[in-house]
């Protein structure tokens, strides 16, 4: 893997590094590889001639696509666009990931809907908020565009079978279809994720790349030292069994990185919190904290608070668009000084490795990914890693990590809410 991987006041045992391999999960992920039951796996070694086709058939005068969609349908999308967006400005993505009113009478207010293109995304096609936001703007597009725009300035992410399928029959609407076995939180390397990525042009090949490229080092591979993503999951498995460590901490130095972990959270959180076998409620809390910006907050909490956090610090080597902090002729003060000729992004890493000294000094295990670059190499690389990191955790946890059962029993309520309002 070209990402730099660095583990501190992480060490396992040579017992727990024993007892995790011989519970042989990395074996099972292997097959169930080969079995083509792990969809997420299976969906970067497909070709993307559907998405392909679909983006050269986009109107050139659309320059602006608004995803609707929540959860798994929107934060893979976010993370691929506020990592590589800025190299594509021809076009930007816009996020409605809500139902607060104010954020799509926002965006409505702001678009041009001649050059808009909307993207509704639920793999269900059931899911209420966005059916909701859906009812809103397709009556938004008859108001000022005509019905018969709606089919140009509409486009459907979906599995067969749901209500939005029903509604593209109805209004002729493209729809770009999703394999039902893809599970939302996993799926930011299937069309869910893709499609806005490739309405602005982010390679999506390089993406499939870089993630396979993870794969040929994780699937088969049993020795913890060898297989990257094993040692990650079976430390943080350990360390939360043995040490308490039940918090994790994703905390990137580069802000374009930041929906990067908002992502991560849902795909940790809801994939591993859960009842277990023997009906024990698992699963770590991951948090996402902003370097530089937390060490002026919750850095404190991690180095006096209680010591239940592993802090992973994200960080890209080769800094773009670099600003150098100039002199403005201010004699004999210290603080500017010591500025005076470094750059934004030197100040940054300094502030960084500062960090990890405090961490050590309060022996608070921590860790570091470190990217070379931010491009769609490294990004399918990220992505897949934590992927393979959260279903081997689930295995040593014992829990089912593609279900949500307490998510689709809120689903329940609040659709029986809805039935007696």
């Amino acid at each position: 893997m070209d990402i730099k991987l660095g583990l501190h006041l992480l060490n396992l045992t040579e017992s727990s590094r024993q007892a995790i391999e011989q519970q042989g999960v990395a074996k099972q992920f292997a097959q169930a590889c080969e079995q083509k039951q792990i969809a997420f796996v299976h969906s970067v070694h497909e070709k993307s001639s559907m998405i392909d086709d679909w983006t050269g058939s986009i109107e050139e005068s659309m320059d602006t696509m608004v995803v609707l969609g929540i959860g798994g349908s929107s934060l893979g999308a976010q993370a691929l666009y506020a990592a590589l967006g800025q190299k594509y400005p021809s076009r930007r993505l816009l996020f409605v990931d809500n139902i607060d009113p104010v954020s799509l009478t926002t965006i409505l207010n702001q678009i041009d809907m001649n050059k808009t293109l909307w993207n509704i995304v639920s793999k269900s096609g059931n899911t209420l908020e966005t059916l909701a936001q859906t009812m809103i703007v397709i009556d938004a597009i008859v108001n000022q565009l005509g019905k018969d725009k709606v089919a140009s300035h509409v486009v459907m992410t979906t599995s067969a079978g749901g209500t939005l399928m029903n509604i593209a029959q109805q209004w002729d609407i493209p729809v770009l279809s999703v394999s039902p076995s893809i599970v939302g939180r996993f799926s930011v390397l299937s069309p869910l994720g893709l499609v806005p990525a490739a309405f602005v042009g982010i390679d999506i090949n390089r993406l499939y790349e870089g993630a396979r490229s993870v794969l040929d080092e994780s699937v088969g591979v049993d020795d913890m030292t060898v297989n990257h993503a094993l040692n990650m999951a079976g430390t943080l498995y350990a360390f939360d069994k043995e040490h308490g460590r039940s918090i994790l901490v994703m905390m990137p130095y580069a802000d374009r990185l930041i929906p990067f972990g908002h992502w991560f959270c849902q795909l940790w959180a809801e994939s591993l919190g859960k009842q277990d076998k023997q009906h024990h409620h698992v699963g770590t809390t991951p948090v996402v904290a902003r370097g530089v910006t937390d060490q002026h907050s919750q850095v404190q909490l991690y180095l006096e608070g209680p010591k239940d956090k592993i802090v992973f610090i994200l960080d890209v080597e080769n800094q773009i668009d670099d600003m150098m902090i100039p002199s403005i002729s201010m004699d004999n003060d210290e603080r500017l000084a010591m500025l005076e000729g470094l750059s934004l992004g030197t100040l940054m890493t300094i502030e960084m490795h500062s960090v990890m000294k405090a961490f050590e000094t309060h022996d608070c295990p921590y860790g570091r990914l470190t990217l070379t670059d931010v491009n769609e190499y490294s990004l399918g690389q990220l992505l897949m890693f934590w992927q393979v990191v959260t279903a081997l955790s689930g295995a040593l946890y014992g829990v089912e990590t593609y279900k949500q059962p307490s998510v689709e029993n809120m689903k329940m309520i609040i659709h029986q809410n809805l039935q007696q309002r």
